[in-house]
């Protein structure tokens, strides 16, 4: 049967730098499903921390294993759509197997998952809210038995924060159901809300599924890393690199990407100077492709609480942004999700080199003007006066006495 695409490239090298005991986990995981023990495996951590990396080697050494192998990704855009990550998963089957792989795989009671997986519009049964959904959810299940008789099967999710509720439904109804079937259900997901999906929460918080967290990176590990694009420079640019990433693998590869591109020489402190200096770029540009994805309400709250300065309160951030306090509040959930905004209930970034990076994305003149209008917001909140004279002295100079006596 088709249902496995091209070979994924395998991680590199400094994708998997002390990723031993992870990568161990998995493939312990892996040889169980081969052997006829179904499981579910969740890869957690922060945006940048190597969650796809251990994903695509796992994929690749199940490819290697001979096992069958169906992946998706969850998107921020896209997760109103239902069923759009197992559509993702069952295309292979669905556009590139045979007609014969086809009437095996939806053999019997997965012929009710059919009409789901059709190039038709989506049938109202297949709808979460309907009460006949539960059929679809039972013809997905059958489906995958069907796949996994031929030879054990992977089920590669990632960004599973991501995925759609009917999506979820099906994935946790799928996982107390991999007792002596051979699937492993693997995902990627990010920390964890208190808000996040029941179906999500159920299928990290199962006791039977096997977490992955990775941690980042030592500095002997982030050393070696920059042995390697940069021999020579010495382990203070090493050390450097190191506290400007946080260990963030991601982080470090495209900072070390940035000064390589950057010819710095060889002189440590020179090399120094330019980790100093491009560190905020990199990070800039990480925050600009998640804001991107967030959505523009998400941005204008961010660009308010960059404006606003530390500890805002969401009602503030919000009359700043001009949305209402729904629209801010979902904003906000997506910007905590995203791990750009801490979980405190006031609201402030993760790390100081995200507020830099989003207020200097900010064009002088609007920031200049956005202060202006967030010291008006404070004072009609009747917030302390200290604040709202910092947001004075940060807009445009205007004379006005009162703004003076502030």
């Amino acid at each position: 049967m088709a249902e496995s695409a091209t070979t994924p490239p395998a991680a590199s090298p400094a994708e998997l730098l002390e990723r031993e005991l992870e990568v161990e986990a998995l493939d312990a995981t892996l040889a169980a499903v081969v052997a006829g023990t179904g499981r579910l495996a969740v890869i957690e951590g922060a945006a940048g921390i190597g969650k796809t990396a251990l994903l695509r080697e796992l994929r690749e050494r199940a490819y290697a294993g001979g096992v069958a192998v169906l992946s998706a990704r969850g998107g921020e855009l896209e997760r109103t759509f239902p069923f759009g990550v197992v559509r993702q998963l069952f295309e292979p089957i669905v556009a590139r197997a045979s007609a014969k792989d086809r009437e095996a795989a939806f053999e019997g009671a997965a012929a009710l998952a059919a009409p789901l997986l059709g190039p038709g519009p989506m049938p109202a049964s297949a709808l979460p809210d309907d009460e006949s959904a539960f059929a679809v959810l039972h013809g997905l299940y059958w489906l995958t038995v069907n796949v996994a008789e031929r030879r054990p099967l992977l089920l590669a999710v990632d960004d599973l924060h991501w995925a759609d509720v009917a999506s979820l439904r099906w994935l946790a109804y799928l996982a107390p159901r991999l007792e002596g079937i051979r699937v492993l259900l693997a995902g990627t997901v990010r920390r964890l809300e208190t808000d996040a999906d029941p179906a999500l929460a159920g299928l990290l918080t199962d006791p039977a599924t096997v977490s992955v967290r990775p941690p980042p990176l030592t500095l002997a590990a982030a050393t070696e890393i920059v042995a390697r694009r940069l021999p020579g420079v010495g382990t203070e640019v090493a050390a450097a690199s190191h506290e400007a990433t946080g260990g963030n693998p991601l982080l470090l590869l495209e900072l070390l990407n940035a000064l390589v591109a950057a010819r710095p020489g060889d002189d440590p402190a020179g090399v120094i100077v330019e980790v100093r200096r491009l560190a905020p770029e990199v990070v800039a540009r990480r925050v600009r492709l998640e804001l991107a994805k967030l959505g523009p309400e998400a941005t204008r709250l961010a660009e308010a609480v960059a404006v606003l300065g530390d500890d805002v309160e969401l009602g503030h951030a919000a009359a700043l942004a001009a949305l209402d306090p729904e629209r801010a509040q979902k904003a906000a959930d997506r910007l905590v999700r995203a791990e750009l905004l801490g979980r405190e209930p006031l609201l402030r970034f993760v790390h100081p080199l995200l507020r830099t990076a989003v207020y200097e994305e900010i064009a002088p003149g609007a920031r200049d003007l956005a202060h202006g209008r967030a010291a008006t917001v404070l004072a009609e909140a009747g917030a302390a006066i200290d604040r709202v004279a910092a947001q004075l002295v940060a807009g445009p100079p205007g004379g006005r006495p009162d703004v003076v006596e502030t």
